[in-house]
């Protein structure tokens, strides 16, 4: 199962152009579009809520506003501070850049429609709160012999920053206690409990990567000669076996792409996992990208798992943060008014879709 797993991924990614441009791809959050998945239906896979630390507004008269949110100013080097904490994002060509800088732009949009529904809700964390939060920070590194100064220095933060991220993760996590209890974790347990029994399914796959220096166009070619494969093996003129032995570059070609019995996390790269446990026996995904190449997966078996909605509280309050944080920025999104100044690269409203607004929003 060395195919895909994480510590083959660590490796892979200072090895492979390919890998690099996928892993930056899924780093900023963006939509691979030549790599259609099947997405899991519910609640999302447990992630924290902010992928972005929150940076706090730049008052300098020097910094130039790049967007207004519901009319709150979001500055230039807001964007660059963030871009700056990223890998591999200094030498990007132009386009890639743009992509980085609308990614980081949404991600620091998205937190300022959080922060306004938080604060409406009276839900932000107190100065007490972060008082007591900065403390046990202090005394967990403090066991780690280290001190918070030197934490904040070797993550380039300042304390304000800090107090800053605290007033949104805290604020979150009382809105989340306020919105769960058993009742609620334990429907979500039975709709979706694949997801936290402990389920295990066997999975075979068709692993296709390009040869050499990879870019989009080859990864869409890919994703092209993946469709005809599968079309193939749906037709009856190839079995899925057969397949794999023939054109599959992952060591399991010749065991028919069998790759054993996985868990929905922590073995396989996030979206193979996503995607087979989205799947029933039998059935092929379409293309799936993933750092290692363009895959096409099939279930084979299911083993059920033997966890309780108890043994399994924390990954459901974690599902439960994740579904009220998509719901709630959903709405959000829904009814903000968002400008952005000319030229500044941005998604299109609700979409992953790159673009430059043309004109100048006076937002000085």
């Amino acid at each position: 199962m060395t195919e895909i797993n994480s510590s083959a991924n660590r490796v892979s990614l200072q090895q492979s152009g390919f890998v690099r441009l996928v892993a930056w791809l899924g780093l900023l959050g963006l939509s691979v579009t030549f790599a259609q998945a099947q997405a899991l239906e519910g609640p999302p896979a447990p992630v924290e809520p902010s992928t972005v630390q929150p940076l706090p507004k730049v008052q300098n008269p020097n910094s130039t506003v790049i967007a207004r949110v519901n009319g709150k100013p979001i500055f230039q080097n807001e964007v660059e501070r963030a871009l700056a904490g990223i890998p591999h994002t200094a030498n990007l060509e132009p386009s890639r850049l743009a992509s980085a800088q609308a990614a980081v732009l949404q991600k620091l949009i998205e937190r300022q429609l959080i922060h306004e529904f938080l604060t409406a809700q009276k839900s932000l964390a107190s100065d007490a709160e972060i008082d007591v939060a900065i403390e046990h920070l202090r005394q967990t590194l403090q066991q780690q012999n280290t001190t918070l100064e030197d934490m904040l220095a070797r993550s380039h933060q300042t304390e304000a920053i800090l107090r800053n991220g605290y007033v949104y993760e805290l604020g979150w996590n009382k809105y989340v206690a306020h919105n769960t209890n058993d009742e609620t974790m334990q429907a979500l347990f039975k709709k979706f409990h694949e997801q936290f029994d402990g389920t295990e399914r066997r999975v075979s796959h068709i692993l296709l990567r390009p040869e050499g220096t990879t870019d989009e166009t080859k990864l869409k070619d890919l994703v092209e000669q993946a469709k005809k494969l599968r079309d193939q093996i749906e037709s009856g003129s190839i079995s899925f076996e057969d397949a794999a032995q023939k054109y599959s570059a992952g060591p399991s070609h010749s065991r028919g792409g069998d790759l054993g019995y996985i868990p929905l996390n922590g073995v396989m790269a996030e979206q193979f996992s996503k995607t087979a446990f989205a799947l029933q026996p039998d059935e092929i995904s379409q293309p799936v990208g993933t750092p290692f190449g363009i895959h096409l997966i099939k279930v084979t078996d299911v083993k059920t798992g033997k966890k309780t909605w108890q043994d399994a509280r924390d990954a459901l309050q974690q599902a439960m943060s994740n579904f009220l944080f998509s719901q709630v920025l959903k709405n959000q999104l829904d009814k903000a008014t968002i400008e952005y100044s000319a030229g500044v690269p941005h998604f299109k409203k609700g979409t992953a879709e790159l673009e430059a607004s043309e004109t100048a929003a006076n937002l000085q």
